[in-house]
């Protein structure tokens, strides 16, 4: 995490299976916008646990236009997330909060548990995805309450109106 917070326009690689840290982040611990590669190399990152009340909140904040973030799973994810104060929660998601760059063999798998009343996008990859997408999977479970919100299994909200490629994902 100290190297791409440090640059965020660097080229990363996960070079094994690791664990995060057993206290859920109450916001995203890459609180940045990654404008880089990040290669998983098909490995996983098992237990990430999120709890945010207020905000954005994803392992990583915001995926640039220019990043690519590729083969990489995410497993046994738990997101908990309320707020029912005004300006609550807005986009939340294992892997981002809202993604504009390209995401590629990502697999995220755990539970999205939220209650908001306040125009949020929630989803087990990313909240809002508005970048190309192509071999991206979750399996899980998502529960919303509250108004004016928009959740789904891969992303609370795509932008596939501005016509980017959404392929073989379910």
């Amino acid at each position: 995490i100290g190297a791409v917070t440090a640059e965020p326009a660097g080229n990363y690689a996960l070079v094994k299976n690791d664990k995060a840290r057993k206290r859920p982040f109450s916001k995203s611990p890459m609180d940045l916008t990654f404008n880089g590669n990040l290669e998983g190399l098909g490995n996983t990152i098992d237990r990430l646990s999120l709890s945010p009340h207020k905000g954005w909140a994803g392992m990583i904040s915001t995926i640039g236009a220019d990043a690519t973030v590729r083969d990489l799973a995410l497993t046994n994810v738990t997101i908990d997330a309320y707020s029912h104060q005004y300006g609550g929660l807005r986009d939340v998601g294992a892997l981002a909060d809202i993604s504009n760059g390209t995401l590629d063999n990502i697999y995220v798998s755990g539970t999205l548990t939220t209650a908001n009343n306040y125009e949020a996008m929630f989803g087990l990859v990313a909240g809002t995805s508005n970048g190309a997408v192509t071999h991206v999977a979750a399996a899980g479970a998502t529960t919303v309450s509250g108004t004016n919100n928009s959740a789904g299994g891969l992303f609370g909200f795509a932008g596939a109106e501005i016509g980017n490629p959404l392929i073989w994902s379910h």
